[in-house]
């Protein structure tokens, strides 16, 4: 128990926290109870006369042409976060709404321009003023058709107070972590700082107020908030992603482990906008990157300065920045979290005692296959590779009973965690027919044709912007993955402590890391036969396939080399641990050249990004582009992105629909057949598991594909009622999701439970030591 009348700075920081978390829930509290409300009617717009009818503003090409038609008085505006909602009729799309704030600092006001589609008959936008000032809105006319305003009204919310607390907590988040560096010791302190500065270092380009819009940015983006889309639907998990290509779902949720993305999608329904929201996930990614190679790292080499050496090699290793900020390459930078943890695991499986508890053995590895599987499924190919090749290269060991025992309890109890993601996964992949399993697919290009030159891996001053084209088209225009200075500099400083070092020094571990770095390198280049291996049949194929872009081993590549130079760095000071001053300037001069080869790459690459990508600003989830899905690989087959219509809806003749609402994936309209049998089509793409079900009967009525593959219900002759299409997971999937839930209860209630027991026991001893 803590003694807080003893420890008297703890309880300082325990009243600022309370004092910060209660100042921050009585201003949401204040907030909800005295919201702004105003209701803005045409009458009262600056506009021309001839644009005004009755209780309307109609907008014509006889009457008007394309530009601002209406705009209204300065709105004084206090600090908050507000939405204005126009109510309005329109023939075609390309009519729009905007507000502006011109004496306010454009960073203190966040919104962007709402456009608004002939479908709608309402429109939201949203806007965060951080400072009081007046606002404008501005209505703009397209010039075709009819654009019609009945009501413009604007009302403040709460996600401005919201986000608030949410700062709060990370304020006493960061008090907490202050006041333990304040308590612990000067060791600590230094391991701490060093750890802080490479969170520093690897996060320099959030400290802007705009994000840049990396290859795949725009993607993950979409994913966070459709999740955040589904949960305030009352969806968990969410599998089929709402937000996507025009609001008709992508079953992104089936097929790329989001688990991770459940947390900034929690912070956007906390009220933070889009592109602070993605800042402070990137920061916390960089943060745990950090701790868990360090621990991995530490207790791999059995060394805090070596291990402090490898998390900077590996956390700033400029694949991983490039991962980061060049490609924006969400699922695969949060692999590289979990991929330290896989190799501890492991290497602990393969280097364990003859024990009684070999079994602990299993977690660590189990905890990073589990972290790879839920953020990037194509880094689960890459690690399986090297776990079959790892398995087969130490197979004198691999077949010892304990190791063996180890091996399959580690994947028995991957499958049970994961079996929830497993489950729909392989169920969709081999029941459905997907974009992905058709030669029209264009993810499936030749991984030989895309492989790196060795000038690449091995060059001094990468290009960081660009694409990534076919070996034949040369580097020019593209980005240049590759290992950066001082990874190429341990690659080269390994080889040569293994050609001139002899007996102990030449560790089979050294040599392990050695040959794994050089082959993992070897795969991404050009010269590595994937054509052939493509040609050994249908395992060679999907893997060769699967990977599309062989410098994606980069990730696992940085591993081996950064493990490879710290043994490296070790064994040079083996070498002169005799003569204590040439220890001293040799390992102090190494450090620093290695310290200052990686704050040159990191900048270079800094630099370079920074200065030829332009600032990319989104703050909600209308300004993401939801039809930007590359290569439409989960889209059902025969499905043709272009020909997706925003809420499109279609019916026979005798049917009629009223009451047509959407929230996410589920749809609730009225309809009333008075004659034949018909079918009514609604505007989401038919994946399994959708049910069409008639509320007053409940009914289910038959779903079969429409036009373009959306979901087409049958409606019988007589229905008259209410109409509930909305996906439901299969049986089985949930089944498989209570079986992961146990798994990783019981996961944390075993060791849980040994810990207190043991604790107990450890106290009953002393007890009785006493009294005897």
């Amino acid at each position: 128990m803590l003694n807080l009348k003893k420890n008297k700075p703890l309880l300082v920081i325990l009243i600022i926290q309370l004092c910060i978390l209660l100042l921050a829930a009585g201003n949401f509290i204040l907030c909800k109870s005295s919201l702004y409300s105003t209701t803005i009617y045409p009458n009262e717009l600056n506009c021309d006369e001839a644009v005004v009818y009755g209780e309307k503003i109609s907008a014509n090409a006889t009457n008007s042409s394309q530009g601002i038609i209406a705009s209204t008085e300065a709105l004084s505006l206090s600090r908050g976060s507000y939405i204005v909602y126009i109510n309005y009729s329109s023939e075609v799309d390309g009519n729009s709404i905007y507000a502006y704030a011109p004496f306010i600092p454009d960073h203190k006001f966040q919104s962007t321009e709402l456009s608004l589609h002939a479908v709608d008959k309402t429109g939201a936008l949203l806007m965060r003023n951080y400072c009081a000032g007046d606002i404008y809105l501005e209505m703009k006319y397209c010039g075709t058709g009819t654009f019609e305003i009945s009501e413009i009204s604007v009302h403040e919310t709460t996600d401005m107070a919201k986000q608030d607390f949410i700062y709060a907590l990370g304020l006493c988040i960061v008090l907490s972590l202050g006041y333990y560096i304040y308590s612990t010791t000067l060791t600590k302190r230094k391991i701490i700082f060093a750890l802080g500065t490479i969170v520093f270092l690897s996060s320099y380009p959030l400290l802007l107020d705009y994000i840049v819009a990396g290859h795949d940015l725009p993607f993950h983006l979409v994913r966070i908030d459709a999740i955040k889309t589904g949960i305030s639907n009352g969806v968990f998990p969410v599998k089929i992603h709402p937000d996507w290509t025009y609001g008709y779902g992508y079953a992104v949720g089936v097929f790329y482990g989001d688990a991770l993305l459940y947390f900034p999608a929690l912070l956007r329904l906390f009220g933070i906008p889009v592109q602070t929201t993605y800042q402070i996930f990137v920061l916390c990614v960089n943060i745990a990157t950090v701790l868990v190679s360090y621990y991995c790292y530490n207790k791999i080499l059995n060394n805090p300065k070596l291990g402090l050496l490898g998390t900077m090699l590996y956390s700033l290793s400029l694949y991983r920045l490039q991962n980061l900020y060049t490609r924006g390459s969400v699922g695969e930078y949060c692999a590289m979290i979990f991929l330290p943890l896989i190799f501890l695991g492991f290497y602990n499986i393969y280097t364990q005692k003859e024990e009684k508890k070999w079994w602990k053995n299993a977690i660590i590895p189990t905890i990073g296959l589990t972290g790879i599987i839920h953020t990037h499924i194509l880094s689960c190919v890459m690690v399986a590779f090297f776990i079959f090749l790892t398995c087969f290269v130490l197979i004198k060991r691999t077949v010892r009973p304990k190791v063996l025992l180890t091996l399959l309890l580690t994947l028995a109890l991957t499958l049970l965690v994961n079996v929830g993601f497993i489950v729909p996964f392989v169920d969709y992949y081999f029941t459905e027919e997907f974009v992905m399993h058709t030669t029209e697919w264009t993810g499936a290009r030749s991984t030989q044709d895309i492989g790196l030159y060795f000038y690449q891996i091995f060059s001094i001053f990468q290009e960081n912007t660009g694409s990534s084209w076919a070996t034949a088209a040369g580097i020019p225009n593209e980005f240049n993955p590759g290992l950066g200075i001082p990874l190429t500099i341990g690659f080269f400083g390994s080889l040569y402590m293994l050609f001139t070092t002899t007996g102990k020094e030449k560790t089979p571990f050294a040599i392990f890391c050695f040959a794994y770095s050089a082959l993992t390198l070897f795969m991404c280049s050009y010269l590595f036969p994937w054509h052939t291996i493509a040609n050994w049949g249908a395992i060679g194929k999907a893997f060769s396939s699967n990977i599309q872009f062989p410098w994606r081993l980069l990730s696992i590549g940085t591993l081996f080399v950064s493990f490879s130079t710290c043994l490296a760095f070790n064994q040079l000071s083996n070498m002169f641990k005799d003569k204590e001053i040439i220890h001293k300037i040799v390992m102090s001069t190494s450090t620093v050249v290695l310290c200052l080869c990686t704050i040159i790459t990191s900048g270079w690459f800094y630099y370079s990004y920074l200065s030829d990508f332009d600032p990319y600003r989104a703050y909600e989830t209308y300004e993401l582009p939801s039809m930007q899905i590359y290569s439409c690989e989960y889209l059902p087959a025969g499905t043709d992105l272009n020909k997706i219509v925003y809420g499109r809806y279609g019916a026979t003749e005798n049917i009629s629909v009223s009451s047509v609402s959407q929230q996410g994936t589920r749809i609730l309209c009225h309809l009333e057949n008075n004659g034949n049998d018909g079918y009514f089509e609604v505007p989401l793409t038919n994946y399994k598991g959708y049910q069409a079900i008639h509320c007053e009967t409940n009914q289910i009525l038959e779903i079969m594909n429409g036009e373009n593959n959306c979901i087409r219900v049958s409606i019988p002759s007589g229905f008259n009622g209410t109409l509930d299409i909305s996906f439901h997971e299969p049986i089985y999937w949930r089944v498989a999701e209570v079986i992961s839930a146990l798994t990783i209860i019981g996961l944390i209630a075993v060791p849980t439970i040994h810990m207190i027991r043991a604790k107990k026991r450890k106290t009953s001893l002393t007890s009785n030591e006493k009294v005897a």
